[in-house]
């Protein structure tokens, strides 16, 4: 089997049937399997009640209320994968019909991985061409889609839609049930990946729909990410995870640096650099090529073959640039896809 699907949920059984209903075609037609990990939810009938409607392979584990944290609800799904490669999504995604197939052809590139995929935010009336772009695209914009080029890629593996190469996930005894509540749990295990040998990418067109997403704010919130924030900071103390000090999550929150998210993480990028012995990130290229068909796509290829530094920008969703720039970690290109808000 090449794919296992791990879902986590708690008292959101209508965020999850929709989320079933639209991976059903496309399980049957990849050939995956579905886990659901129930975590304590009120009413584990009504999360059985939903997964008994998918037509598809799945299984539905339970876990009581207060029994452990997110990290080990995932552990849990990946222990009962059997699929080469383990997709992470949350509950109140909706995955578009080549979800599955696009983390797969990332994954068919490369032997240990994680692929990174990004989510647009719903709202009240919003249409499919009317989605919110997430936080993560500010990295992307800043820098490039092409995040081999970054060193602090392995922070941006959040698991609401990730997938990592399961021989990974053994290896590194998957996540670090240490982390409790909410916060970088998924970011450290992107980290310890990277230290073993697994590749970082991002694939643009493996993006989900969120539904749920809130910008949580509160005291509660912010001591979660504080605590596993040391938690982080402590086990990484030597390594490149140190740098994580210099990241606000929470710009106003207690402990900050007082620096825009935006502006710490260019501070943090720059530590990582510092960390690895990398210097400064690439400066814009000399050349900016704009690809809208088959001719600009030889163009790119020839130029990229000559070792040309390129500002590309895509227009061709079929071009296949955006992952044959990141089977090779050089940062003289710098890669958007265009034309998708």
């Amino acid at each position: 089997m090449d794919l296992s699907v791990v879902i986590i949920t708690r008292d959101a059984t209508r965020d999850l049937r929709r989320l079933l209903r639209s991976l059903e075609s496309q399980v049957l037609r990849v050939g995956a399997e579905v886990i659901v990990v129930d975590d304590g939810s009120r009413r584990p009938d009504a999360v059985a009640n939903v997964c008994a409607t998918f037509a598809g392979p799945i299984r539905l584990l339970r876990r009581a209320r207060g029994e452990g944290s997110r990290a080990a609800s995932r552990n849990r799904g990946i222990d009962a994968a059997r699929g080469r490669v383990v997709l992470f999504l949350d509950s109140d995604q909706v995955a578009p019909e080549t979800l599955l197939s696009e983390h797969l052809r990332y994954h068919r590139a490369f032997d240990r991985a994680c692929v990174i995929g990004f989510r647009r935010h719903a709202g009240p009336g919003r249409t499919v061409q009317c989605l919110r772009p997430e936080v993560r695209t500010r990295v992307t914009s800043r820098w490039s889609e092409n995040i081999r080029a970054l060193a602090s890629a392995w922070y941006l593996t959040f698991t609401c839609n990730l997938s990592v190469t399961r021989d990974v996930l053994v290896d590194i005894h998957g996540f670090d049930e240490g982390f409790v509540g909410w916060g970088l749990e998924d970011s450290e295990l992107g980290l310890r990946a990277w230290q073993h040998g697994a590749v970082i990418v991002h694939n643009p067109y493996a993006w989900t729909i969120d539904y749920g997403h809130v910008v949580r704010t509160d005291p509660q919130r912010m001591q979660e990410w504080q605590a596993n924030r040391s938690h982080f900071l402590h086990k990484h103390a030597k390594d490149a995870g140190s740098a994580l000090a210099l990241l606000d999550n929470y710009p106003r929150g207690p402990g900050s640096l007082g620096f825009r998210w935006l502006e710490s993480y260019e501070r943090f990028e720059r530590q990582c650099r510092v960390n690895l012995g990398r210097p400064e990130s690439t400066p814009a290229a000399p050349a900016s090529v704009t690809v809208i068909n088959h001719d600009d796509l030889n163009e790119v290829r020839e130029r990229i073959s000559h070792g040309e530094s390129l500002d590309i920008i895509d227009f061709l969703p079929s071009s296949g640039l955006d992952l044959e720039i990141q089977l090779s970690p050089a940062e003289r290109i710098r890669y958007w896809v265009g034309g998708r808000w």
